[in-house]
């Protein structure tokens, strides 16, 4: 007998730091928390890594290149969004730093910004605690 096994969609997040502040982007045409402040992310495709989605999200979204050797995890999250998304609302989210990369952060919506940690959490505590759930707040201690 085959069991009904848990299915949950995989998403991977930078939380790209640089001069002691977090870079942060308005959500823009998504159709999901629009409007918000949140880090450069996506959902991983079938075949692909954690690392690999953050490195192909973050060139594709802010034009910044990451090599997978200068990622480290730093937050691993299993989460429910809610019940209107069914079997799709569980989530694991896979949150990195990167030491190095290069190119210079640019969100083509001209909605972003280079926030302290206090600033960050201050201002965006409740985009991050809807987006991606009250344990996501600890990556900004780290």
């Amino acid at each position: 007998m085959v069991k009904d096994r848990h299915r949950a969609v995989p998403a991977a997040y930078l939380v790209l730091m640089k001069d002691g502040k977090v870079f942060l982007q308005r959500r823009v045409n998504t159709g999901y928390m629009d409007g918000k402040y949140g880090l450069p992310a996506g959902h991983v495709e079938k075949g692909e890594s954690f690392t690999q989605c953050v490195v192909r999200e973050v060139k594709e979204e802010i034009g910044v290149d990451l090599q997978e050797q200068d990622l480290k995890v730093v937050h691993l999250m299993h989460r429910f969004t809610g019940g209107e998304w069914g079997d799709l609302g569980y989530r694991i989210d896979a949150f990195f730093t990167a030491d190095k990369w290069s190119g210079e952060p640019n969100w083509n919506h001209n909605s972003q910004a280079w926030a302290t940690i206090v600033e960050a959490k201050r201002q965006t505590e409740i985009d991050i605690r809807e987006l991606y759930g009250e344990a996501a707040l600890k990556i900004l201690d780290e």
